[in-house]
């Protein structure tokens, strides 16, 4: 009808304006920002947000929105309080590590992927695994950021303060592969401690059996077809204003702050995968 055109060229002047404002890749069509706006509106019309406080379907709406589909990638927030899991790691190095190097590995892919609009789109789950359609010359450094995003992000769910041991459907999977969650932890304890330089010791999922997996710098399991339950980060990051050069203390201090309910989580979902 003709008041439906009316109504397609006013929203595509607005939204054409915001494409120009917040340089929106042509790729991404009116419609699609009509909806993104839409659905999100919608989502706090049912959340019964009073009008007032409902955010506008304008520009900068719809840029914080297509941040969100994967436009650019963004620092999660913690699942804590920085000062959450001190003393075994104290807020200072959770404000290091998470607010500095976290935040730089974001910064540093975003801007490695500036122009891509393939790439940009993909998860940082997604790039990695999918490195063969990362090109070549900058193939190494995608897997250095993007596994520097997703490995820290993973990392930290899996701990937690005065949490719950192990479910007992997960406690004896270990009992079965290891012998005895004592034994589990001792072998973990060697593969984190004994890692040369810097890198993570995972718990993972491989072909149906659980394994406990060291990986260098920040190549990331899910590149090499395994699932990830639990991960420790032993750069000297993690650690060293708390620590200094004794891993040891740090990864025992580490079992005593694992979330074991995230951890039962990552592993009946890979074992469904």
């Amino acid at each position: 009808s003709s008041r439906g055109l009316v109504a397609h060229g006013i929203a595509g002047f607005f939204h054409d304006r915001a494409r120009t404002e917040l340089n929106i890749p042509e790729e991404i069509s009116i419609e699609a920002i009509v909806a993104i706006g839409h659905f999100d509106r919608q989502a706090s019309i049912e959340a019964n947000e009073k009008p007032s406080d409902r955010k506008p379907v304008g520009s900068y709406y719809i840029k914080e929105n297509l941040e969100k589909n994967n436009m650019a990638h963004t620092l999660p927030e913690l699942p804590f309080e920085m000062n959450h899991l001190a003393p075994f790691i104290s807020e200072r190095t959770m404000q290091v590590h998470y607010g500095k190097h976290h935040q730089g590995y974001f910064n540093k892919l975003n801007a490695l992927l500036e122009g891509n609009t393939e790439l940009l789109n993909m998860s940082t789950e997604e790039l990695l695994q999918n490195l063969a359609k990362v090109p070549a010359d900058i193939r190494q450094k995608v897997i250095n950021l993007a596994g520097g995003v997703w490995n820290h992000s993973f990392f930290w769910p899996c701990l937690k303060k005065g949490g719950a041991g192990p479910t007992e459907m997960l406690t004896a999977e270990i009992n079965k592969r290891w012998g005895s969650m004592d034994s589990f932890k001792e072998e973990f304890h060697k593969n984190a401690s004994t890692l040369f330089g810097s890198g993570w010791t995972w718990l993972v999922l491989k072909d149906g059996k659980l394994e406990i997996a060291n990986t260098f710098n920040q190549v990331s399991p899910i590149s090499n077809n395994m699932k990830p339950l639990l991960v420790l980060d032993v750069w000297e990051h993690a650690y060293y204003l708390d620590y200094q050069n004794m891993r040891p203390d740090f990864i025992k201090g580490f079992f005593e702050h694992i979330n074991w309910e995230q951890v039962t989580k990552n592993w009946l979902k890979a074992k469904t995968e």
